[in-house]
């Protein structure tokens, strides 16, 4: 159909808004953890990802219901939608959402004091958000909205696919804390956005007439090309002249992000740490499509279809099509995280996260055990409240470190346990190459003459410093 675009667009709105990576952030002791803290140093002189296989990231999220919910199996081996009692718990602002991450190269080199970190990554994200009103209008019809109006104001996008070319900068200060900033050069190769909608459907009590009142305005940077005649979309098709290759290898979307982080030991038990990620933008140049409406419009009847209503309200406003460039803004993303040193084997860690993208804002929060046993072999475990869910236990491992190391994270298992009732799946693993990782006998010279040593070594010797001078103070 040629108006499937257009209503597709119209019924799903989008926005981005999730949580992911609640237990790497702590794991120091990982190079990738620099992704979400440029502060961070790794423990060797060199680390060096595996292209392609040092770190996979993959994440699903519905903050309005799972599978299982939504599906009935019933004892006839038939299955029906149980959507009523599904819409009646959803929150005002429903998110369904995927992530995938594929970090193309990444390495780490430590020389003194200061840490270099360069990544390339891949990233794909893919989420939507719809109003709960969206849903009751589409299932129930509008005779539920006599005199009142199902509002779908805010609706916003983020569908993007871009690569990521950054480095970063850690210097260690007094008393083994850390400072970090990186920069990041963006590429985008495809985009769908909608930065401003302010949209409301009113029902006359009396009439039960529909009235669409409000504007839109959707941008596009893909190789798809819109015909339209008199403000109507008369037919899409799939732009034969690019070429994947070409879209690849695409530098025309550039745009820039920064990154800055921090580590504070605050005593010798108590380390505090934070970042802020993502404070940029892409400018958005090549594969153009902009529409847009301003209308006041008056459907005349009962809700009966959904479909043939969106179709003849759309088949009534006037669009504008125009190719202008445009520009989107990165998702920010915070972290502010303690670690309370238990013993030699055991850290408790606490984590405050969100994700803020125009004028929304996503927390999650999560507790979190790191247990080393033995060697270099790190079991972690955690719980956080994420996604308006409960049930998001986490667990993961790391697993040698020189000169390889492998890891698994999940900051929810039960959902790749599970999948069909989780809300959220989330998986990161990857392999890594460590060099440079020993500590000698002679560090202690080292310390004072200023050549290299390893950061875990450094913290270990700062912390005795400070209680032993707490310790003269008293």
């Amino acid at each position: 159909m040629r108006r499937t675009l257009l209503i597709s667009l119209f019924c799903f709105p989008f926005i981005l808004s999730g949580q992911q990576n609640q237990q790497l952030f702590q794991m120091h002791y990982l190079g990738e953890s620099n992704f979400l803290n440029p502060a961070v140093q790794s423990e060797c002189k060199w680390f060096i990802g595996i292209p392609v296989l040092s770190s996979v990231h993959v994440n699903y999220a519905n903050s309005g219901f799972s599978y299982k919910q939504l599906v009935k199996n019933t004892s006839d081996s038939t299955y029906s939608l149980n959507i009523d009692k599904v819409i009646d718990k959803l929150g005002w602002r429903t998110l369904i959402g995927t992530e995938f991450h594929t970090t193309l190269l990444a390495l780490g080199y430590k020389r003194g004091d200061y840490y270099f970190a360069f990544s390339i990554i891949e990233k794909n994200n893919l989420p939507f958000t719809s109003s709960k009103d969206v849903f009751k209008l589409g299932w129930e019809g509008n005779t539920q909205f006599e005199g009142e109006s199902a509002k779908m104001k805010g609706t916003s996008a983020y569908a993007m696919h871009y690569r990521e070319f950054a480095l970063g900068i850690s210097k260690q200060t007094s008393y083994g804390n850390f400072l970090g900033v990186k920069g990041k050069l963006l590429f985008g190769k495809l985009n769908l956005a909608i930065p401003k909608s302010d949209i409301s459907l009113y029902t006359d009590e009396n009439t039960f007439d529909l009235t669409l009142d409000g504007e839109l305005s959707i941008n596009m940077s893909a190789p798809v090309i819109l015909e339209h005649e008199n403000g109507q979309l008369t037919d899409y098709y799939y732009n034969d002249n690019v070429s994947i290759m070409q879209l690849i290898f695409n530098r025309k979307n550039w745009g820039l992000a920064f990154d800055a982080g921090f580590i504070y030991n605050y005593n010798e038990n108590i380390t505090f740490s934070g970042s802020i990620l993502d404070l940029g933008f892409i400018r958005w140049r090549s594969n153009l499509n902009n529409i847009s409406f301003d209308e006041y419009y008056t459907y005349r009847g009962i809700l009966v279809d959904t479909g043939n209503v969106v179709e003849s309200i759309i088949d009534s406003v006037n669009f504008n099509f125009t190719n202008n460039p445009y520009t989107t803004f990165l998702p920010t993303k915070m972290y502010l995280g303690a670690e309370y040193h238990v013993n030699e084997k055991l850290e408790a860690r606490l984590l405050i996260s969100a994700v803020a993208y125009r004028t929304k804002f996503s927390p999650a929060l999560t507790l979190a055990a790191d247990y080393n046993p033995f060697g270099h072999v790190h079991l972690v475990g955690s719980y956080s409240l994420m996604y308006r869910s409960f049930q998001n236990v986490g667990l993961g491992f790391s697993f040698g470190r020189d000169p390889l190391q492998f890891y698994m994270i999940s900051d929810n298992v039960l959902g790749i346990i599970w999948p069909l009732s989780a809300r959220n799946i989330n998986l990161r693993f990857g392999l890594n190459i460590n060099l440079g990782c020993k500590i000698k006998e002679e560090r202690p010279k080292s310390l004072l003459s200023g050549q290299d040593f390893c950061p875990v070594y450094e913290k270990a010797i700062e912390r005795k410093k400070r209680k032993s001078s707490w310790k003269k103070k008293k």
